[in-house]
């Protein structure tokens, strides 16, 4: 069956084929796969292997980037789960997807998520996707926790821009200490 035929592929590492069979139906052949094979990553793969590798995870997100808005609900309904290398997954791509109906999921799950490795990733999928309704709850979580995810939250605020984002920035710049410095000036 079709299912069977989705993880044959993602073990394969044939994205090409994947998206086929994704974009031929509505998307969910291929969910549970994807999410499964989510489920084997190590916590923090977005962050210490980063877009543009060739890693496992980036490879999954670009795929379901590829099939389309179509994703977009299913991604949603798996963003709040208690797996957190799921939650990094599922934000990297409805980051990578763009589009505004995550927005709010994305928002939820920055405020609920245990794991700054998660917040991390939904951190720079609200940068991607670059609302402003986005800037007051990233500043929320850099301000509120012991070690936020600077680099990805000021990352985010930067491709996010306006005002308040901007002096944040510039008030990062007079932290003590010289990463969080780094990542506001970057």
């Amino acid at each position: 069956d079709d299912v069977e035929k989705a993880y044959y592929l993602v073990a394969k590492r044939d994205w090409n084929e994947l998206v086929k069979l994704g974009k031929a139906g509505d998307g969910k052949v291929v969910m549970e796969p994807l999410i499964h094979f989510l489920k084997t990553l190590e916590t923090g793969w977005s962050y210490y292997h980063g877009e543009g590798s060739s890693f496992f995870g980036e490879e999954i997100a670009e795929t379901f980037k590829r099939i389309g808005e179509g994703m977009v609900e299913s991604l949603i309904r798996n963003l709040t789960g208690q797996d957190s290398c799921i939650q990094e997954g599922v934000a990297i791509s409805l980051g990578k997807i763009g589009d505004r109906r995550a927005l709010d999921p994305l928002i939820q799950a920055l405020n609920k998520s245990t794991s700054g490795f998660a917040r991390g990733a939904v951190a720079k999928a609200l940068g991607d996707i670059g609302d402003e309704k986005a800037v007051e709850p990233l500043i929320r979580v850099l301000r509120s926790y012991a070690s936020p995810p600077i680099k990805e939250i000021t990352e985010a605020l930067g491709k996010i821009g306006g005002e308040r984002a901007t002096t944040t920035l510039v008030q990062l710049l007079t932290y003590k200490y010289h990463h969080d410095r780094e990542a506001a000036a970057d």
